[in-house]
């Protein structure tokens, strides 16, 4: 039970630092998968 609250200890800060990190970079793929989407658009009306 010890070592498991020593591991929940650890884990905990790493967890909610890793759901901003998760967030942000959503964002970028997000970002950057419109964007080539805007870049194929563009491709067709020509």
């Amino acid at each position: 039970m010890e070592a498991d609250y020593e591991t929940f200890k650890i884990m905990c800060p790493i967890t909610r630092r890793f759901s901003i990190w998760k967030v942000k970079f959503a964002g970028v793929i997000f970002y950057s998968l419109s964007k080539a989407f805007l870049d194929v658009k563009m491709e067709f009306k020509r």
